[in-house]
């Protein structure tokens, strides 16, 4: 699927509205990396994983119309998170696109598509931290070394245990 495609899915299963840079980036990279969609490249940050290629391409979304942002105060599952927050509005025009292209993922692999649909909700709703959290344990190279004691704590915090 196309990198472009890819985020057009990813604002269709939102409802057209994601709260966050840090957070679109990890919707994507979880995507990415556990459906398949996308193709970015990710590298390990302070803040978690991050792709230049994918704030290159929200920034080109945003001058075609097809994505607004706006600034707020983050709400409590932000708290830890950008400050304002920049929320990213999708058009009617990326939704449908999204729209579609979930539409041709049903039909290739339900499962992926069913995944991709449960993500992308966990994603957009958990604390921006837990997120993180879930990320740093299921894919540890996306850890930067300086964050291993941060990404224990969490783990602790929130009772996430590492299954091998």
């Amino acid at each position: 699927m196309e990198k472009r495609n890819a985020i057009a899915v990813v604002f269709y299963l939102a409802g057209g509205v994601v709260g966050g840079l840090a957070r679109l980036q990890y919707v994507v990279y979880l995507l990415q990396k556990e459906v398949g969609l996308g193709g970015f490249w990710f590298e390990p940050r302070r803040f978690g994983p991050w792709s230049t290629e994918l704030e290159e391409a929200l920034a080109s979304l945003e001058q075609e119309g097809l994505l607004s942002v706006r600034l707020e105060e983050p709400g409590p599952a932000d708290a830890l998170g950008e400050r304002p927050l920049r929320v990213y509005v999708a058009s009617q025009a990326l939704v449908e696109r999204g729209g579609e292209e979930f539409k041709k993922l049903v039909k290739r692999d339900q499962f992926k598509a069913y995944l991709a649909r449960r993500l992308v909700a966990i994603g957009v709703a958990i604390p921006l931290s837990r997120l993180l959290a879930y990320i740093y344990l299921k894919y540890p190279e996306a850890v930067p070394h300086t964050e291993r004691e941060k990404v224990y704590l969490w783990r602790r915090l929130y009772g996430i245990v590492a299954y091998r």
